[in-house]
């Protein structure tokens, strides 16, 4: 009867996975509008610079080498786009590749001659990177734009130059308001509101969008940057995605990144609700003049208003590991971890053991998941199981031998082992996160009746 109980409990187990799964597979079939996955918009951030934002939708992601910006515009001379660093990925048809999630800021410097209108085109191409798993085919997208009269000046040799990538120097060097500096080039201090402008928004449901702006000859120390989250029961915050910075020298603290004109980040959010919120982005940081003052340490704080999320959102969502359960890795990135809270140990496991899987031998990882189960065998969850194997054990007569028994035990243990092993695999190729899936109150009411 022990038997044929757990059969059952296990088969329903799996019609129950079965059905959500295609229930979950059946909401990510549809493929959006090309413009509604990448959807961009384009503006003259300042003279002399357009601006480029991009919000992708989940699910989708953007190639950073293949966005391409031209103009056939009379008199415009358009600089090379800066772009932020992207995730590094390995494409089957591409090779190595650097792509984006959830959003995307750049700018292009010009130069109009002129010019009171630009015609920009703007050509990229993205994914889709769960069933059904496509690339759209390149994408063309016009922007007529009207042009500020101050714009018709040259563009600075050193924009030219500046690798993508780079948000430092080129635009920490366009010019502002003619007689702000004086024959330096640097001035007298700004007051900290005015030297560093900070800004939140919501990028989509589960990410946020962080831009701090400077003047020319003014920095902020990426180390000295950490970002947290008040008022926001139930939404923490993921690893930020950082642009590369400029490599600085000053008396202060010695060689460090900085950023110079402008800084957005992107931030990963993790939701346990869909629901429409707003929460409240507190930020703390530290940036100087050249050649003149450092600040003191500032702090803003931002409302933010979230819009709703689907349950594939979330899901997606959840799969980022959280930057509370990865402290020292939200420490080198200069984010602040939010903090302590049931759960953080399981999912410190979780990226030890990613680690360990990432580049191991094969016997590393067998000795590594070994010694994991060994731990594991001494947790209460294992506890009521051990009526069970007795049963079986007990069932087998009165004259059991010891090796008789080991082999009971070894079938049982080995059988569970490879259901589990399977049962990991398929999650795995669903490519959404069961444990969260599993946390849907009408799943735990079945399992509690």
């Amino acid at each position: 009867m022990i038997r044929k109980g757990f059969g059952a409990c296990a088969v329903l187990v799996m019609l129950l996975f079965a059905a959500g799964s295609a229930a979950q597979a059946q909401g990510d079939d549809g493929l959006l509008p090309v413009e509604q996955a990448f959807a961009l918009k384009a503006h003259v951030a300042k003279p002399g610079v357009v601006a480029l934002d991009w919000t992708i939708a989940p699910h989708y992601y953007l190639y950073r080498g293949r966005i391409k910006v031209s103009t056939d515009s009379a008199g415009v001379t358009l600089g090379e786009p800066v772009l932020p660093a992207g995730e590094k990925e390995h494409d089957e048809y591409l090779g190595d590749v650097e792509i984006y999630h959830g959003a995307l800021h750049a700018t292009v410097p010009y130069t109009a001659g002129g010019a009171r209108t630009v015609k920009l085109a703007v050509r990229f191409q993205g994914c889709h990177e769960v069933d059904p798993k496509i690339c759209y085919p390149p994408h063309t997208q016009v922007f007529e734009l009207a042009l500020p009269a101050t714009a018709a000046t040259a563009m600075p040799a050193a924009t030219a130059a500046q690798p993508a990538g780079g948000l430092g120097g080129a635009l920490g060097r366009l010019g502002g308001p003619a007689g702000q500096f004086g024959a330096s080039g640097v001035g007298e201090p700004l007051p900290p509101a005015q030297a560093f402008r900070f800004d939140a928004i919501a990028a989509g449901p589960t990410s946020l969008m962080l831009r701090w702006v400077m003047p020319p000859h003014y920095y902020l120390y990426r180390d000295k940057t950490t970002v947290s989250l008040v008022d926001a029961d139930g939404v923490s915050l993921g690893t930020p995605q950082w642009p590369r910075g400029v490599q600085h020298t000053d008396e202060n603290f010695g060689t460090t990144e900085v950023y110079f004109g402008e800084l957005d980040l992107t931030v990963p959010l993790q939701r346990s609700d869909g629901a429409a919120r707003s929460i409240v982005v507190q930020t703390s940081y530290q940036g100087c003049q050249e050649d003149g003052i450092c600040y003191p340490v500032m702090t803003r704080s931002v409302p933010v208003a979230l819009p709703a999320a689907t349950p594939a959102q979330l899901a997606a969502s959840a799969q980022a590991p959280p930057s509370a359960s990865a402290a020292s890795a939200a420490n080198a990135a200069g984010m602040a971890p939010p903090p302590a809270a049931g759960g953080n140990d399981i999912n410190a496991g979780q990226d030890r053991l990613s680690r360990i899987l990432r580049g191991s031998s094969l016997w590393l990882v067998l000795g590594a998941f070994f010694l994991a189960g060994l731990g594991l065998a001494f947790t209460p969850c294992v506890y009521p199981m051990l009526p069970i194997l007795t049963g079986l054990i007990a069932g087998a007569g009165e004259h059991l031998s010891t090796g008789r028994a080991t082999v009971l035990s070894l079938v049982y243990i080995l059988a569970n082992a490879v259901v589990f092993a399977i049962a990991g695999i398929v999650a795995g190729l669903l490519g959404f996160n069961v444990t969260a899936w599993f946390q849907q109150p009408w799943l735990l009411s079945l399992f509690a009746l």
